[in-house]
């Protein structure tokens, strides 16, 4: 005896489908859901609209220019350090808030002149391959006479070609 299945597809298509036993029109509907899953599941299903690639290079990347922009900071030469900032680059911290590679050079040679034994140690470097930035925990002795030592964190934003676009400095 043959069981006969009408499929229809909103009005547009028809088959007519004849199966033998029972056993065969369940495993038919079965593969049939199978394929109707998979087919939603590549060409309707929402896709990501930004895919992201942690490249490990990237990341050695952000951590060596973070590494050279404190090994510069720590020769105290305020245009050296301006010159690892873009053209429109910014600083900010609590106390100066500059935009402009020429602005952060005479900002960090007036800190280097106010402070002239400063240095900045690197506990710490979190990178963020997404965002093109790292933030850095830092220690920054004053090595003045109370040995003033501040807990900072400053977080550096890259441009694409590896220039400081914004650095924020926060206490604590």
């Amino acid at each position: 005896e043959k069981r006969e299945v009408v499929v229809e597809w909103g009005g547009r298509g028809r088959m007519l489908l004849q199966f033998k036993t029972q056993r065969e029109k369940f495993a038919f509907a079965s593969a049939f859901c199978c394929v109707l899953v998979m087919l939603y599941v590549t060409v309707f299903a929402p896709r990501p609209t930004k895919e992201y690639h942690v490249s490990s290079a990237m990341a050695d990347k952000l951590e060596t220019l973070t590494t050279t922009y404190f090994k510069v900071w720590n020769t105290r030469d305020g245009e050296a350090v301006g010159k690892l900032f873009s053209e429109n680059g910014g600083l900010r911290d609590w106390d100066i808030e500059v935009k402009g590679r020429e602005e952060v050079a005479k900002a960090t040679a007036g800190i280097f002149t106010a402070v002239p034994k400063i240095a900045i140690d690197v506990l710490k470097q979190h990178v963020a391959v997404s965002s093109n930035s790292v933030a850095a925990e830092i220690l920054v002795k004053l090595n003045d006479d109370k040995n003033t030592v501040l807990k900072v964190t400053d977080v550096i934003e890259y441009d694409d070609k590896g220039l400081i676009q914004n650095l924020r400095a926060y206490k604590g």
